[in-house]
């Protein structure tokens, strides 16, 4: 093999490298090994792989310039290196499939040996066009590096053999590449000014064959014939644009240079036409053109691009040459073109190349512009492009940051005064490179969502330099719009602004970025607090919010001025600040507050009144070095700095979530920690102990139950060691704490295991513990986030008094709760939206019914924007409160009522018009506003008062109180309970959780006389057979009589002399495992028998239980058929009880003669004769029959025990259908 000169891959500068004679099976190599074609490329897509003819040399770029693609693939050309010998290898169908050492960048990917290594590195090299060229470089160091149309994309992977070979598979789209003299190598040099000239009018570079020229590029003077020409011929516009739509061709005044930018911002628009700009470039000169009407008749010489196609010469060449349409483009927007030296046309949108439109570009060509349809006006801008403005930016840049290589000199300073100190820092600044639907203005200073009503994505903007230790990045909120839900989200980034490809939103990017969201903070991604400070989305224009990074590390938040607490730790330096206009949020400008001076030292911040998620520290030190292991279950996640562990997707995983101490516990130490984030959708709840394995041997398992070795732990009251129980109800129950309670263990001196419950000792544990053992917690069931607490550390021995610890408990953040959705369960022609914040009525004129996802709070709003009105139907929106919650509405369809008046009880106030109802009666009549006038755009809210009172609210302004007497918040089940219950749902819930006793409750609140109290039972009158969803209810009268309901019906009094206050006491004993509150707003009202009271309880009674569907025989008689009744005993009726009604649930039995008189008769058509029976089919409520054996003999197959069922009360019977047999 010959020597590597000029053409080699190794060779000198002088030309570029060759390729290897053996190739994949499908590439055919030209021009003397230079370039690869991959044969039947509308076939196949594989076996395209090419090598360098001879190894690399460190510091030398192998690069290729990419020839043909074609549209048939997805994917395109992947490049990179191999330590593999090209002689010896087996050429895999793909550059993926290289192993043995091989590293390749594919997309934004880089590889090695297959698996991947990065996922968002550099440029996509799937986006690379015809012409553009890549290249890969490989350092002394062993690094790999991407080069992109000349520029560094710097080190794609490290660890590289001193000897490998270039390797490009021509891949899906990419068919043909040519190798290319090499690249110059290193860096581009630092300006040595901060400063940024602008480039004089015209200075544009020539390329090779051009003349040298200062004339400057502009308008030529002949032009179209409606074309006006202003400001020194920059700026063209079309006269009487609302009147013609077409003349308003204009051409430069001279041909273009190789590689000049020839560049266009779009000044007015008009929206009366279709079609807009049209630019390309013609071979024709303009002083002897005849200016056509529009470019697209000319048939010579010309080529345009005209929405997102490209026309030859008048005809469509491509139809979609990319994906941005000159049609959509909007006022201020940039469009630019540049013919190469290789006779390639590239077309530009805001700076962001195209790609190549055609390689038969004219040597000679002039700028074209059509100003069409809705284009006015375009001005020509005198810059260079859009990568060239951002590589000298970041130039700049790198030389002012204090890790830059260089450093801008500075004036000398006179021999005489005092020395003057460092200069200042350069202002923050936002970065031009920014989101694709934001823009930087105001000399960026401030940036903005030009069209935030079109879209709530795409408004990233970065500061300019990164951040510096303790300095503030704060910014105003100067403008948002209320069309979008979520606001605002800050934060900071690793990432340098200038090589960023910007997503949609920062939350996407998954290394390097920490951003507060909402009232959450995320890392790269995920969240790791969920409530956190105040609440972004409650901002408005005018508030302001920052960030900064700590010298020790820590970021904090600051909004309205206010610190917000440390939201993450170990943050490196030389981080950006990033600011994302999502949503509401349409323009921020930074306010320049200089340096935070006031930050202390200590980075606790203990002070932060929103800092839920870091526990104050005791006064005068830290609490010590004892925190969470990095070790832990899958499903756990350390934040605050080792201090907080939480179980991530806590709505749908429940276990594998163990966290252990990060050292051994030293005699008498005590470990606290404290809940602070609970779900009710899961019974059991966290479980504590000791363990003597050290973190690094532990193979974390999914529960905690499952370590079956030198482990110790409470679990409910059970003491376990080894996974086995040694010892139930232990002086406290794990499972029966909640948010804020506290949770200690300590080893003594003796050995002995200690727990502590909100500071108390609950007594020794268990005994013989060995000294080296680790606390161990584990986040299982209702638990979701615990911290550990400032009494974390050494004890004295002695314990201290409930207000010493007080302190250890999280501080409540003073920002409101979460912002109200509607609730998942709605009218059956409701379609909910933007997550729960939109609803709309998709059909007919009711089944409307919408509620707030979460019950209203003591003075809370619930305020909603009325968004379309339908004027075909009359009335309109209704609004009150309800104490029905929104789940535990009548099951079976149909789900809800019709409209709001059909709610049943318990109570429900609403506003319709201007009348005020209660359970649908009217009580109050010009109520405020009548609401059947509301127009698209006003707001519309109700308020429940403190004081018990319904306010509703029209465009901000009360209408005063609509009703009083407004149902307090339902009674809730004292912590005090029997040991084998379970309290969830707020304390609402009771459930047994084991044996068959124990299971006392008792109501927390007294019972006022006149109050119903009821509860559902989830098993199944005798109350030993009861079913599930029946409704039991206690009422004490005025006289202290009690009263036992059962599915709203008056059993009678039960006792007498019942004292006041009295509770109520339930025992889930048995059968009965679990029952829930219904509501303690069923009032009665009155004394038994009072028929508004009895009413109000039927109708109720009515929505909220189940029906069972069961047939029932009809008897037709001479008066027309009814029901047989069945008589009392002694055959007479008495006139004041109701009639009882004989059901059967089999319809053999129904259908029997004695039942079902079968009647005869004669078809007259076929003269054929035939008896026929009918048949009531029925709804019936459970418990309203007594069920007994049959009157008749039932046919075989049948449980003679329940064929007949007798009503006991009425009322519990509907009418389903007929039904009808004829034989």
């Amino acid at each position: 093999m010959a020597a590597p000169g000029p053409g080699g891959a190794g060779g000198g500068p002088g030309g570029p490298g060759e390729l290897h004679p053996r190739t994949g099976k499908l590439v055919s190599l030209s021009q003397g090994g230079r370039s690869a074609a991959r044969a039947q490329p509308g076939q196949e897509f594989n076996h395209g792989l090419v090598l360098s003819r001879d190894p690399l040399r460190p510091g030398r770029v192998f690069t290729v310039r990419i020839d043909r693609k074609v549209n048939s693939w997805s994917g395109s050309i992947e490049v990179g290196v191999t330590a593999l010998d090209p002689a010896d290898l087996d050429f895999p169908s793909s550059a993926t499939g290289l192993r043995g050492g091989s590293w390749v960048v594919s997309g934004c990917s880089v590889l090695r040996d297959g698996r991947s290594l990065r996922e968002d590195f550099g440029p996509d090299l799937d986006a690379l066009g015809e012409g553009d060229r890549v290249g890969v470089q490989t350092t002394a160091g062993g690094e790999l590096r991407l080069w992109v149309n000349g520029r560094d994309w710097g080190v794609a992977a490290v660890g590289l053999p001193p000897r490998v070979w270039a390797v490009v598979d021509l891949y899906g789209k990419c068919t043909q590449v040519t190798v290319v003299p090499p690249e110059v190598a290193g860096p581009p040099p630092a300006p040595p000014l901060p400063t940024v000239p602008t480039p004089l009018p015209g200075a544009a570079w020539a390329g090779p064959g051009a003349a040298l020229s200062n004339e400057a590029l502009l308008f030529h003077e002949k032009c179209g014939a409606l074309i006006k020409l202003s400001n020194g011929h920059k700026t063209a516009e079309r006269r009487r644009p609302l009147d013609e739509f077409n003349n308003g061709v204009v051409l430069t005044n001279r041909p273009l240079r190789d590689g000049e930018m020839f560049e266009i911002r779009i000044d007015k628009l008009v929206d009366k036409w279709s079609g807009s700009i049209e630019i390309g470039v013609t071979a024709h000169n303009p002083n002897s053109l005849e200016y056509p009407a529009t470019m697209t008749n000319l048939r010579s010489g010309t080529i345009m691009m005209s929405g997102c196609g490209i026309l030859t010469n008048g005809k469509g060449t491509r139809r979609e040459y990319c994906e941005f349409s000159l049609d959509e483009l909007q006022e201020g927007d940039h469009i630019g073109l540049t013919r190469k030296a290789n006779n390639a046309l590239h077309f530009y949108i805001n700076g962001i190349d195209q790609g190549v439109a055609t390689t038969l570009t004219p040597l000679v060509v002039y700028g074209v512009v059509d100003l069409y349809g809705m284009a006015v006006k375009v001005t020509i801008v005198h810059n260079h492009n859009h990568s060239d403005r951002l590589r000298r930016n970041n130039a700049i840049l790198r030389a002012l940051s204090p890790e830059g290589g260089r450093r801008p000199p500075t004036s000398p300073q006179p021999t005489a005064g005092p020395p003057a100190g460092p200069p200042p820092p350069p202002r923050l600044l936002f970065h031009p490179n920014c989101g694709q639907k934001a823009a930087v203005v105001n000399e960026g200073r401030t940036a903005l969502r030009p069209h935030a009503t079109d879209d709530f994505n795409h408004g990233v903007v970065l500061s300019a330099r990164a951040l510096r230790d303790n300095e503030l990045f704060q910014v105003r909120i100067d403008k948002m719009v209320d069309k979008w839900a979520g606001s605002i989200e800050i934060g900071v980034t690793t990432h340098n602004p200038a090589y960023l490809q910007l997503p949609s939103t920062m939350t996407n990017l998954r290394s390097g970025t920490w951003m507060m969201t909402g009232n959450g903070v995320m890392h790269n991604g995920t969240t790791v607090l969920d409530e956190y400070g105040h609440n972004l989305d409650r901002l408005k224009a005018g508030d302001t919010v920052g960030v900064v990074r700590r010298d020790d590390g820590t970021l904090h938040f600051f909004v309205n001025g206010a610190a917000q607490g440390p939201a993450a730790w170990n943050v490196p330096p030389n981080v950006y600040a990033v600011v994302d206009l999502y949503g509401q949020a349409a323009q921020a400008t930074i306010v320049e507050d200089g340096e935070v001076t006031s930050l202390g030292g200590d980075g606790s911040d203990g002070d932060s009144p929103g800092s839920p998620e870091s526990p104050v520290p005791p006064p005068g030190g830290s609490p010590g070095d004892l925190r969470f292991h990095r070790l832990h279950g899958a499903n756990a996640v350390i934040t605050n700095g080792g201090r907080t562990a939480l179980r991530q997707n806590c709505r749908s995983e429940f276990n594998d979530a163990i966290v252990i101490s990060n050292r051994a516990l030293r005699d008498g130490e005590l470990f606290e920690i404290v809940i602070q984030k609970m779900v009710d959708r899961w019974s059991g709840s966290i479980e504590a102990g000791v363990t003597a394995i050290r973190p690094e041997d532990l193979e974390f398992p999914n529960t905690m139950t499952d370590i079956d070795y030198d482990t110790w732990m409470l679990s409910g009251t059970a003491i376990m060691q080894d996974g086995n129980t040694m010892r139930n109800n232990y002086g406290c129950d794990l499972d029966s704490l909640g948010t804020g309670s506290r949770i200690g263990m300590m080893r003594t001196a003796r050995g002995d295991l200690r727990y502590f419950i909100n500071g108390a000792d609950q007594g020794v544990a268990c005994s013989g513990l060995p000294a080296e053992v680790y606390a161990v917690v584990d986040l299982y069931g209702q638990c979701v986030q615990v911290s550990l607490t400032a009494a974390t550390g050494p004890a004295d021995n002695s314990l201290a008094p409930a207000g010493a610890t007080e302190k250890s408990c999280p501080l409540p953040s003073p920002a409101p709760g979460p912002c109200q959705r509607f609730h998942g369960r709605c009218g059956q022609n409701v379609a909910l939206g933007a997550e729960g914040l939109g609803a709309a009525r998709v059909a007919g004129y009711c089944h409307g019914l919408v509620f707030s996802r979460s019950h209203l709070r003591p003075g809370e709003l619930f305020e909603v924007r009325i968004e379309a009105l339908d004027e075909r139907w009359a009335g309109s929106v209704r609004l009150g409160l309800t104490a029905l919650p929104p789940g535990q509405g009548p099951p079976g369809p149909p789900a809800l009522p019709p409209t709001l008046l059909d709610l049943p009880a318990p109570p429900t106030w609403v506003v319709a018009g201007a009348e005020v109802r209660r359970n649908g009666a009217l009580t109050r009549h010009n109520y405020g506003v009548s609401l059947d006038r509301l127009a698209v755009g006003n707001r519309l809210g109700v308020r429940r008062g403190p004081d018990d009172t319904m306010h509703i609210l029209v465009d901000g302004e009360d209408m005063g109180p609509a009703a009083t007497g407004v149902a307090k918040g339902p009674p809730t089940f004292l912590g005090c309970h029997g040991k084998n219950i379970l309290l969830s749902n707020g304390n609402r819930t009771a459930t047994r959780v084991s044996s068959y006793n124990q299971g006392l409750v008792v109501v927390g609140q007294p019972l006022p006389p006149g109050r119903l109290f009821q509860i559902c039972e989830n098993y199944g009158p005798n109350l030993d057979s009861l079913p599930a969803g029946t409704l039991l209810g206690l009422l004490v009268d005025g006289g202290g009589r009690l009263h036992l309901y059962v599915n709203g019906c008056d059993q009678g009094v039960a006792a007498g002399g019942v004292p006041a206050p009295c509770y109520v006491l339930l025992d889930l004993y048995g059968q009965c495992q679990q029952v829930t509150i219904v509501s303690e707003a069923a009032d009665g009202g009155g004394p038994p028998g009072d028929p508004r009271t009895r009413g109000d309880v039927e109708k109720a009674d009515v929505v909220d239980g189940p029906w069972s569907i069961r047939s029932c025989p009809a008897k037709a008689d001479a008066v027309g058929g009814a029901l047989r009744g069945s008589p009392s005993p002694g055959g007479v009726a008495q006139p004041s009880a109701p009639p009882r009604l004989v059901l059967s649930p089999a319809l053999r039995y129904a259908a029997l003669e004695p039942f079902a008189t079968k009647v005869h008769f004669r078809d007259p058509g076929s003269q054929r004769a035939h008896g026929a029976q009918v048949a009531f089919e029925v709804c019936v409520r459970p418990g309203s029959f007594r069920a007994g054996p049959p009157s008749l003999r039932p046919p075989e197959g049948l449980d003679p025990a329940e064929l007949e069922w007798v009503t006991k009360e009425p009322g519990a019977t509907v009418l389903c259908g007929l039904l009808v047999r004829v034989d």
